[in-house]
């Protein structure tokens, strides 16, 4: 498939949105990115892995049984459960041969996710909650399906309908997560502010640090404890996000551009966004997302194996 597709696919026992990230364009100032959706009618017996994810992925269970496998951990999976994959960690889990589950999925990134998770109630230790009322999840999750096509009201309705999922986990099972010390947190939220307001001239971290009154290297990582990346990164991708909207939403010749989001050499700017987006600047200018449909199950071949 072409690398600027959203998959949409409707079939027998199965329907999945995907790709979905490809239609924002200031992802890293989203505490929550909404990668992909979907739910299923599984064969008895159906088994997916051993597989690592990229991102975190929270399936809900309507109906059936199962099992998921995290390493040594076996997890008996019933209707009313859901389980979560942690990203980078390989995981298994299969469908009952005699009472095969069926389940809804999402699939999601962001600086907010770990916490969010801790919030519904999972843990690395217990990956799987209880729930009592599937149907209200599997409602909400529909309005994401319905708000299918690639427009920004419709962005909007499946960003909404996405945070109603994860307000509906999360009541039933709310903890507070692990907070971490106050006025690291308000470093954290000073340097994003610089970054913000600075990131179009020659800026550096260091710099950062020093407006802050804390060291480099404290900053470095309260930096990555909160945000999931250093500094330096966020500053870089900030930079080529928001490149990446004056491509689509201006006419002004790239150059201007590249110097306008901070980037005075000429050959790096190229560089830089080729190596986050996988396409060059022009084509980006060109290319939009498209809502690719299909009602064959692996009609669509997106970026997540599902």
């Amino acid at each position: 498939m072409g690398q600027n597709k959203v998959g949409y696919t409707e079939a027998i026992n199965f329907r999945c949105l995907e790709d979905l990230e490809k239609t924002y364009s200031m992802d890293i100032m989203n505490p929550l990115k909404l990668c992909y959706c979907g739910r299923e009618d599984c064969t008895p017996g159906w088994r997916f892995g051993p597989y690592t994810r990229t991102n975190y992925v929270i399936h809900v269970v309507v109906n059936g049984r199962g099992k998921y496998y995290v390493g040594k951990n076996e997890f008996q999976i019933q209707a009313g459960d859901a389980f979560l994959i942690y990203p980078d960690i390989e995981t298994v889990y299969e469908a009952d041969k005699e009472d095969p589950w069926s389940y809804m999925w999402i699939g999601f990134n962001g600086y907010r996710a770990e916490s969010i998770c801790e919030n519904i109630g999972f843990t690395r230790e217990q990956p799987v909650v209880k729930l009592r009322r599937t149907e209200l999840v599997s409602a909400t999750l529909d309005r994401i399906f319905e708000a299918k096509e690639l427009t920004t009201v419709n962005e909007m309705k499946r960003m909404a309908a996405f945070y109603d999922v994860l307000a509906l986990l999360m009541q039933e099972n709310y903890k507070e997560s692990v907070h971490q010390n106050p006025s690291d947190v308000t470093y954290v939220k000073m340097a994003v502010d610089i970054i913000i307001s600075s990131y179009n001239h020659k800026i550096k971290i260091a710099d950062i640090a020093d407006q802050i009154g804390i060291n480099r290297s404290y900053l470095t990582n309260i930096f990555k404890r909160e945000m999931s990346m250093s500094p330096q990164t966020f500053l870089i991708n900030f930079r080529l996000e928001k490149a990446a909207q004056l491509l689509r939403e201006t006419e002004e010749p790239i150059g201007n551009i590249a110097i306008s989001v901070g980037y005075t050499d000429a050959l790096s700017f190229p560089k830089a966004f080729r190596q986050k987006y996988h396409i060059t600047p022009s084509a980006y200018r060109t290319e939009k997302p498209e809502l690719y449909k299909s009602e064959l199950r692996g009609g669509y071949v997106g970026s997540y194996q599902l």
